[in-house]
């Protein structure tokens, strides 16, 4: 999950330095934004999932 996290933190950076381009930058960064934060929620829920996953092994 680090792996991921670490390229949507690099996607973010890349996103700021787009938006400031002139004329199409805020019209991109601003999908690019919501994408991110999507992409943080499941890579959060994935992490959640593989917790319990490992916690039913555990018990087994």
């Amino acid at each position: 999950m680090d792996n991921q996290r670490q390229l949507i933190n690099e996607l973010e950076e890349e996103t700021k330095t787009l938006s400031t381009a002139p004329m199409v930058g805020a019209k991109v960064a601003a999908p690019l934004r919501l994408l991110i934060v999507w992409m943080r929620g499941i890579v959060d829920e994935l992490q959640r999932i593989k917790e319990r996953l490992d916690d039913l092994e555990a018990r087994q």
